[in-house]
């Protein structure tokens, strides 16, 4: 809409930005919000922090993850960005009780390359990464995935899914 996107680039520790609804709508439901950039950048505000301010109108608490760009593996751009968002659906689930989250409520959005982090995450077979500590033992699979214009899942000029998962 002619405003300027905020673009975050060389992010190297991933961070979560929890944005509440007012108490009198909150559902208990959250989402993870992942921005998309093609793996380079993420698009902080457009695809992340004004999505969380819809959701909270719709009583959800929407988290921010800001993950790790640039790709830091070019044959697997993904897998950073996947390996953040399966420790903040953990680290999320473990504090649900704490932050008055139902923990059976916890879902993932993503837009382009975070729409493809986002289906990484729900489909991964496994934990991409060994687990460091307790929270790494609690279920990092979203209970729901939004795919918002999800990259890769469809060749250039074609309009049939790739088939291709690489988790």
């Amino acid at each position: 809409a002619g405003r300027p996107v905020i673009r975050l680039g060389n992010v190297s520790t991933p961070q979560l930005a929890v944005f509440r609804p007012d108490p009198r709508l909150d559902t208990g439901t959250a989402v993870l919000i992942c921005p998309g950039g093609g793996f380079n950048i993420l698009a902080y505000d457009l695809e992340g922090t004004e999505v969380a301010a819809w959701l909270n109108g719709l009583g959800v608490t929407g988290i921010v993850l800001k993950y790790r760009v640039p790709a830091r593996d070019p044959g697997r751009r993904w897998l950073a960005a996947v390996q953040d968002a399966q420790r903040a659906m953990s680290l999320v689930r473990s504090q649900a009780g704490e932050w008055g989250l139902r923990a059976d409520r916890l879902g993932i959005l993503g837009f382009s390359a975070g729409g493809a982090t986002a289906a990484y995450s729900a489909l991964a077979s496994e934990r991409l990464y060994p687990a460091v500590d307790a929270v790494d033992r609690i279920a990092w699979r979203p209970d729901f995935a939004l795919l918002i214009y999800t990259a890769g899942f469809v060749e250039r000029r074609q309009t049939t899914l790739s088939g291709v998962m690489p988790v």
